[in-house]
């Protein structure tokens, strides 16, 4: 595990903090850990949640599709009310991809449609490596739509527009 999330039963130090596991919860493709950090001066503690995201197939290859709608819907729970940090090892091709994906469907629950293209555009001012090739983009467009279809919005296509689901 990381330096900053301790394992069971033991303590870690990072920086004037002091962290401790309290709970771990193994959900269907990730995991949710609670760590209870205090700041060694005061006695205030502060809750901060991680979700380690387990399947991720080889390093060039995206994840099943439901694999990161369940990560995005648990992470969309938990970040309700807090700031939320997603972090990757290489810094920009996994946690590039979540942002994506979080502004996509950020955009559909607000507008209730969302243009898959101009996430992306939006998102790649930022950092031009976020979505570096097709196949991650095509990734985007099947997120957009699979999600779109679980959802009651109104979705472009080729063919036209495809009303609401009853």
């Amino acid at each position: 595990m990381e330096s900053y999330i301790p394992d069971q039963g033991k303590n870690t130090v990072t920086g004037p903090f002091s962290g401790k596991l309290v709970s771990k919860i193994t959900q269907s493709h990730y995991e949710e850990l609670v760590v209870k950090y205090q700041y060694y001066a005061e006695h205030e503690s502060f809750d901060v949640r991680f979700l380690l995201f387990s399947s991720w197939q080889k390093k060039t290859k995206v994840c099943k599709i439901s694999y990161i709608m369940h990560l995005l819907i648990g992470a969309q729970d938990i970040a309700t009310d807090c700031p939320m940090v997603a972090q990757c090892r290489d810094g920009y091709t996994r946690s590039g991809l979540f942002a994506v994906l979080w502004c996509i469907v950020e955009r559909m629950k607000r507008d209730g449609e969302v243009a898959v293209a101009e996430s992306v555009r939006m998102t790649k001012r930022r950092c031009q490596r976020i979505i570096p090739n097709q196949e991650k983009y095509r990734f985007c467009n099947e997120f957009a739509k699979q999600y779109a279809d679980g959802c009651n919005t109104y979705e472009n296509t080729d063919d036209g527009i495809r009303g609401e689901k009853k």
